[in-house]
């Protein structure tokens, strides 16, 4: 099959959304197939290029943000490893981000991505001249690349596409999109379409089936949950240099996203267990692997007892990820506070066969329910942060130092979640 990928990034980018279909392109070159990437500029990088047999379309801009990066030709950037470090956000920084947020944020649509709208459904229609594509995936968020692929079906109704949600638009209240006063009816009249237009749609977990059902009633017919993708470059790794032995280490990898996702309740606990269990103090090392936006940065400040045990190492390659969590000592979740949202590195973290310290913010919970009969899992009520909790994380920490599940048990879990079955999943949607 020929198929178009719609994706904002691609590499060099680091994100969940360019881990799991750089491993699902990748696997479809595997099998003959053909595949094409449309995404967003990148300076210092050609609009066309082949990379691991992908064929990549590079138009418009990611974000005004981005645009600035690529106009001065700036290689330190947000959301690709060693960039934007909450270090370099002074007050001039803070100042161009509130007048942003009253002027530009305030009166964009659909979302951030909308300077690659018309670039990139140009460049699209453009693609579907010059191949005849047998399939057409578009990944949100963000929304942009829905309405580039909701133009392509227009311009060709037989091409068979698929909308990828991993994360939903029109009814999300819990986080800035874009101006729900301004754009409400809107958001859900164009949210319909794109449904309404699709052969296939795809969600990561029931949850957001069901919410789609009850906010577009009948779509979930067409709706099938395809769930988080082990990222095959998280294997064995060499040993990580940032982790002293004989520490006990606790491992975060992933991003915050205020306010569905914040250290908050996190840095509470790890403080209260440092006050209650000083025994502790000189051992344990709290690692932060993503990249930490100045407004998140705030949090850490507020717990200087912990100042001296946290390493805040921003974003790291693939490969550094790997080495930390296969070197690290237990792994710490921080789940969301909405209940159609399941992180994308839970399937990494079920991968890992290392005990897991989850923090719990919704009620149902995606990735309590995702671990399922995990035997090496503590999970904590943020609303519940006191000393009954600090206890049990002693108690978890000294019940399960150095302990990891066999490759069986890991193999036997993790088989549904690998990329060929996750790809294979898509391709029977699209055929």
């Amino acid at each position: 099959m020929r198929l178009l990928i719609i994706l904002a990034q691609y590499h060099p980018a680091l994100n969940p959304n360019v881990y799991r279909w750089r491993a699902i392109a990748t696997h479809w070159i595997a099998q003959g197939h053909e595949v094409h990437v449309l995404c967003t500029k990148r300076s210092g990088l050609p609009d066309e290029a082949v990379l691991e047999g992908v064929q990549i379309h590079r138009a418009g801009q990611n974000s005004l943000l981005d645009w600035f990066y690529n106009l001065l030709y700036i290689t330190r950037r947000r959301g690709e490893a060693g960039g934007d470090l909450p270090s370099r956000h002074g007050a001039l920084r803070k100042g161009l981000e509130k007048l942003v947020d009253i002027g530009w944020r305030s009166l964009y649509w659909p979302d951030g991505r909308c300077l690659w709208h018309r670039p990139g459904k140009k460049r699209a229609l453009h693609l579907l001249k010059t191949y005849p594509f047998d399939g057409m995936i578009s990944v949100g968020a963000p929304f942009t690349a829905h309405l580039i692929g909701l133009a392509c079906k227009r311009s060709d109704k037989r091409l068979k596409w698929l909308v990828d949600i991993e994360d939903p638009f029109a009814f999300v209240d819990a986080y800035f999109i874009n101006n729900r006063l301004l754009y409400r009816r809107l958001n859900f009249r164009a949210e319909a379409a794109v449904l309404e237009a699709a052969d296939a749609i795809a969600v990561t977990v029931d949850t957001a089936k069901e919410t789609y059902g009850h906010y577009f009633p009948g779509i979930e017919t067409n709706v099938t949950v395809v769930p988080p993708l082990f990222d095959p470059t998280l294997v064995a790794a060499p040993d990580f240099d940032g982790f002293e032995p004989g520490c006990i280490h606790l491992s975060y990898l992933g991003a915050f996203y205020a306010p569905i996702r914040t250290p908050d309740a996190a840095l509470k606990l790890l403080n209260l267990l440092l006050e209650r269990h000083p025994e502790f103090q000189p051992r344990l090392r709290i690692h932060f692997f993503g990249e930490i936006e100045y407004a998140v940065k705030a949090a850490f400040e507020q717990y200087p007892r912990l100042l001296p045990n946290l390493h805040l190492h921003g974003l790291v390659e693939r490969e550094q990820v790997a080495a930390a969590m296969a070197n690290t000592t237990f792994l710490l979740n921080i789940g969301n506070t909405t209940t159609y949202n399941l992180p994308s590195k839970s399937a990494d973290y079920l991968a890992s066969g290392k005990p897991v310290i989850h923090l719990s913010a919704s009620e149902p919970d995606t990735f309590v329910a995702f671990m399922a009969d995990h035997p090496m899992l503590l999970s904590l009520k943020t609303e519940a942060i006191g000393a009954e909790a600090t206890d049990l994380l002693a108690k978890f920490l000294a019940d399960f130092e150095n302990r990891q599940l066999s490759a069986e048990a890991i193999e036997a879990r993790i088989k549904p979640y690998r990329a060929a079955q996750i790809a294979e999943a898509y391709l029977r949607m699209l055929e």
